[in-house]
């Protein structure tokens, strides 16, 4: 695991500290999920901050680091970590460890404060209802984006914030209209279900209506989601996300990774293969399962005589189609060859 830069939330100076992982941190840490708003406070901008000895009340100090300073202190948290602050962006190394341990650094964090700054705190208690339809809530750009996706479900614990950052509620006291807002499953936000027991199609589906700034991002975004470390090279554009589905391939034994919807994604057209061009492909499958190889030999095996032997069978992708325009996936089944025998 990659070393961490958190700051202190007890200094009344600006301080850095660097630990080697979540699990380093004695204690605890707090962490900000956020949309981006025009240009952040580099850690660059902080780091002279530091040098200069600088109060955290210094008007040069960001009010997304002052306030998260005062959330951790509330929660009894010495440390808290902003994306933009705490990953020096000029370091292209640090850069790629850091998007690559992004899941973990949120699973690790004692607490996650999502800050919803297009959602303002209404003055008239019986406006406060999130839950009504066209709530600012519901459309809040927060739910849009691609980093956080994983940053709402990789915490146990995440608050949501007004944009005068007062609390709005928990994830956990959310999870019945998070779902309706990202039709992703109570069970899933509640940690009440692993991310594995839903198909790799159901999980990319999530982020289907997310965007990003950069389109290496739409992939980058998801490496948690599946377990995936793979190499960051920003500037490889959308063969981003075909490289991300080569590694879920490699790794997860789930073909409706190959079940994609081309209709749903018309920005970005894409010869025939089997990749889709972009997680908006998959927008319309979030039903479909993974069948275990015992069930899917059970119904299938009459068909191709495989269920009478008792040898293994594997199947081999012969050619991928998309659901629609009439092209199906195919897939021829044999069984593999006998050593000589004696």
């Amino acid at each position: 695991m990659p070393s961490m830069r958190l700051l202190s939330s007890t200094n009344l100076h600006v301080e850095f500290n660097l630990f080697n992982g979540p699990s380093a941190v004695t204690g605890g840490y707090a962490i900000l999920s956020h949309v981006w708003q025009g240009v952040e406070q580099s850690h660059r901008e902080m780091a002279s901050l530091e040098d200069a000895n600088a109060t955290v009340d210094d008007p040069r100090v960001s009010i997304k680091a002052r306030e998260c300073c005062r959330l951790a202190q509330a929660y009894g948290l010495r440390w808290f970590w902003i994306d933009a602050s705490c990953i020096d962006q000029r370091n292209s190394a640090e850069l790629s460890e850091a998007v690559r341990s992004m899941h973990e650094w949120y699973a690790g964090a004692s607490i996650c404060f999502a800050y919803l700054a297009d959602v303002e705190r209404p003055l008239d208690p019986a406006l406060m209802d999130i839950r009504a339809a066209g709530s600012a809530f519901r459309r809040s750009a927060y739910f849009r984006r691609a980093w956080t996706l994983q940053e709402l479900l990789a915490p146990r614990r995440l608050v949501f914030l007004y944009i005068d950052w007062s609390e709005l509620g928990e994830k956990h006291d959310l999870a019945d209209v998070l779902q309706e807002i990202t039709r992703i499953h109570p069970d899933v936000l509640t940690f009440r279900r692993p991310l594995s027991d839903f198909s790799v199609a159901h999980r990319l589906s999530w982020a289907s209506g997310r965007d990003a700034r950069r389109p290496e991002d739409k992939a980058y975004s998801l490496m948690g989601l599946f377990g995936i470390h793979m190499c960051v090279r920003y500037g490889e554009g959308v063969k981003a996300f075909r490289r991300l589905q080569e590694e879920i391939l490699k790794m997860i034994r789930d073909h409706t990774l190959l079940a994609w919807d081309e209709s749903q994604d018309t920005r970005n057209p894409s010869p025939l293969g089997p990749f889709a061009p972009s997680p908006a492909a998959f927008k319309s499958v979030s039903r479909l399962v993974a069948v275990n190889f015992k069930d899917f030999v059970a119904v299938m095996g009459p068909l191709c005589d495989a269920s009478h032997s008792r040898e293994p069978v594997s199947l081999t992708l012969l050619a991928i189609g998309s659901l629609l325009a009439n092209r199906y996936q195919v897939l021829a089944t044999h069984r593999p060859s006998r050593p000589p025998r004696d």
